[in-house]
C-alpha cells in the first residue's frame, strides 16, 4: 500500500518538473538570423542581405525573434516601404517619401527603420549616447603673490623700436610737407637752364594733396641778334596731388596752373634795353617718393609745362622792324631731385 503511495507521488513530482521545464522553453523565443527573417524586392539596392547587415549594425546582433517577418518592396510610384509581422501582431509599415538619394543612404535609412521597428530601444543609444562624466581634479589655490588673470586677447608683438617709429609714421599721417629741389628747364626758356624749387604740401581728404611751389631759374645767357640777353624766370605754381604709398614708396599725380615772369636783360646792343614779361602755363606731372628715415624722403619729379601766355624775345632796328627773333617751346619740361621732410 505505502509502495503505490510512493510511486504515485514520484510520478507527480515527474509530471510538475517535466510541464514547468516546458513552459520555461517555451516562456524563451526562438531567435533566427536576420537573413532569413528579412525578404526584399526592391530591387539591388535593397537587397535582403545588404540590409540585414546594415540592420545587424544597428541592433547590434545578428538574430532576432523568429516569429518575426520583414518584407521590403516598393510602391506603385517606385517609393520604397516596409512591413513587419510578429505573430499574430496587427502588421507595422513604414514608407519613404525621397528616392533621390544615394543608394548607401538610401539602405542605411531603411536598415534604421527596420531596427527601430524590432527593437525600439535602440533610439536611446543614438540619440542620447553614454556620456563618461569627467574626474574634476582639486584646483590648486593661486599662490598669494601672483594676482589672478583671465587673458582676454592674445599678446601683442612687440616690435623693435625703430621698426615700430616706422609703422607709428605710417599710420600717423602727417600734416605738412616742405620740399626742396634741384631742376632741370628744358624748353620753358628759349635755351636750357637750371633753377631750384622750394615746395609745402598739406593733405586733404582720402589720398588727395594740395601743393604750393616757388621756383626759377639761374641767370641764362641767349645769344639774340648782334648781342646777347641774360635771361631768367621766376614762378610759380598749386597743383593738386593724387597720392599712393606702398611700403617706403610714394607716388603721386599732380595737375595745375604754374605763372611767373621772365626777366631779360640787354647788351651788346645799340641801345640796351631789360623787360619784365609774364608767363603762365599749364602744368602736369608725376613724382616719385622713397622714405630715407622717419620724416624723411627723396623724391623725383618731372612736369609738362603747356604756356598759354607765351612771351618772345625780340629786336627791333630803329624803325621798330623786327630783326632777330628767340621763343620758347610750345611744349617745355622740368626734372627735378630733392629731399622732402615731414611733419
Amino acid at each position: 500500500m505505502n509502495g503505490r503511495r510512493t510511486a504515485r507521488s514520484a510520478a507527480s513530482v515527474g509530471l510538475f518538473i517535466a510541464t514547468y521545464c516546458m513552459t520555461a522553453a517555451g516562456a524563451e523565443p526562438k531567435t533566427a538570423p536576420l537573413t532569413t527573417v528579412i525578404e526584399s524586392t526592391a530591387g539591388s539596392c535593397l537587397n535582403a542581405a545588404a540590409l540585414a547587415r546594415s540592420v545587424e549594425t544597428f541592433l547590434g546582433r545578428s538574430a532576432v525573434d523568429s516569429r518575426i517577418r520583414i518584407q521590403v518592396d516598393r510602391r506603385t510610384d517606385e517609393r520604397p516601404r516596409f512591413v513587419v509581422r510578429r505573430g499574430n501582431d496587427p502588421p507595422a509599415e513604414r514608407s519613404f517619401k525621397s528616392t533621390d538619394l544615394a543608394c548607401a543612404d538610401l539602405r542605411a535609412a531603411v536598415a534604421l527603420a527596420i531596427a527601430l521597428a524590432i527593437d525600439a530601444s535602440i533610439m536611446q543609444g543614438i540619440i542620447e549616447p553614454e556620456v563618461e562624466t569627467p574626474v574634476q581634479k582639486p584646483s590648486r589655490p593661486p599662490p598669494r603673490n601672483e594676482a589672478r588673470t583671465t587673458p582676454t586677447s592674445p599678446p601683442r608683438t612687440k616690435l623693435p623700436p625703430t621698426a615700430r617709429r616706422v609703422e607709428e609714421r605710417r599710420r600717423k599721417r602727417p600734416l605738412l610737407e616742405v620740399g626742396a629741389s634741384v631742376l632741370g628747364l628744358f624748353g620753358v626758356l628759349p635755351a636750357t637752364a637750371v633753377g631750384a624749387a622750394f615746395d609745402v604740401g598739406v593733405p586733404l581728404t582720402g589720398p588727395y594733396w594740395l601743393r604750393g611751389a616757388v621756383w626759377g631759374s639761374a641767370p641764362t645767357t641767349v645769344a639774340i641778334g648782334d648781342g646777347v640777353a641774360n635771361l631768367g624766370l621766376l614762378a610759380g605754381d598749386v597743383d593738386g596731388c593724387y597720392h599712393a604709398a606702398s611700403g617706403r614708396r610714394r607716388l603721386r599725380a599732380c595737375a595745375g596752373v604754374a605763372a611767373g615772369r621772365w626777366s631779360a636783360d640787354g647788351s651788346q646792343f645799340l641801345v640796351d634795353r631789360s623787360a619784365l614779361l609774364p608767363w603762365v602755363a599749364l602744368r602736369a606731372g608725376l613724382e616719385l617718393g622713397v622714405q630715407l628715415s622717419d620724416g624723411l624722403s627723396f623724391h623725383a619729379r618731372a612736369s609738362a609745362l603747356v604756356p598759354f601766355v607765351r612771351p618772345s624775345l625780340d629786336v627791333r632796328d630803329t624803325t621798330g622792324q623786327i630783326v632777330a627773333n628767340r621763343d620758347p617751346a610750345f611744349v617745355g619740361a622740368s626734372i627735378g631731385t630733392g629731399l622732402t621732410l615731414a611733419f
